[in-house]
């Protein structure tokens, strides 16, 4: 027997490991490496508990609002994975 995982099994380990952090006292930053805006009610909860959090991702599809929402954006650009810097 092999497990099958698919994309959304995967989105919802990293929802729960991430409110796990969320709920962490000793965490301060959340960060994520995605462009889905699926995530973003992690990213308002973090938020909400008073946590700085960044989004890492890349064009195309990087979704407006996750970035509108995050405290800091990063974007990665084409193939060659360079940063183009952060945004507040």
């Amino acid at each position: 027997f092999e497990p099958i995982i698919v994309a959304g099994d995967t989105d919802v380990r990293i929802a729960i490991e991430a409110m796990e952090l969320i709920y962490n006292t000793d965490m301060e930053v959340i960060a994520l490496a995605t462009r889905d805006a699926d995530f973003l009610p992690i990213i308002s909860e973090a938020k909400r508990k008073g946590k700085e959090t960044v989004v890492i991702g890349a064009e195309p599809g990087f979704s407006i609002a996750l970035q509108n929402a995050a405290d800091y954006v990063i974007k990665m650009e084409g193939k060659s994975g360079q940063s183009e810097g952060y945004e507040e």
